[in-house]
């Protein structure tokens, strides 16, 4: 199966939002959700900020805010494929990933290295795995060219609300 392609204009609000936080010199997170057996990213979830934190080098979501997401996902039969954060410099899990990502078995996690000035290209970010023991490189989400549908929302622990 071919990696799970990111719509064009759901690559815009991601980019726009690491920039926005990258000028002001702290990382952004955000959630990549398809719909089920489909390979193609419907949703973009950006982090509100009730429940978020965001510094330098690090950016933390609470319990609440992912259960609020997580039902969302649910009820509206939607998969959480991937976890996409920003770092200062490189694309790298860092010790704090490694510590406290998000590490479930099967799921990935994306970096996008300098983000005062980030690439929009999935193809430059760092993409990994979690195999059950341990994250493995893998290979990067892909972009759709072309207008598809899709939709962009904020969580946090006031809930979900249309962007």
């Amino acid at each position: 199966m071919s990696p799970p392609a990111i719509p064009s204009a759901l690559l815009d609000r991601l980019h726009a939002d690491i920039a926005h936080h990258g000028a002001l010199g702290v990382e952004s997170g955000m959630f990549l959700l398809a719909r089920h057996a489909s390979n193609r990213i419907d949703t973009l979830a950006l982090a509100g900020t009730a429940g978020v934190t965001r510094h330098r080098d690090h950016f933390a979501l609470s319990g609440k805010a992912l259960a609020l997401l997580f039902r969302h996902a649910r009820d509206y039969d939607l998969h959480v494929l991937a976890q996409v954060h920003s770092h200062r410099e490189g694309a790298f899990l860092s010790p704090s990933d490694l510590r406290h990502g998000f590490a479930v078995e099967g799921f990935t996690t994306s970096v996008v290295p300098n983000y005062r000035r980030p690439t929009r290209d999935p193809a430059s970010w760092g993409w990994w795995r979690y195999d059950g023991r341990r994250w493995a490189s893998t290979a990067p989400y892909t972009s759709t060219g072309a207008a598809a549908t899709a939709e962009t929302i904020v969580f946090d622990e006031r809930g979900i609300r249309a962007r």
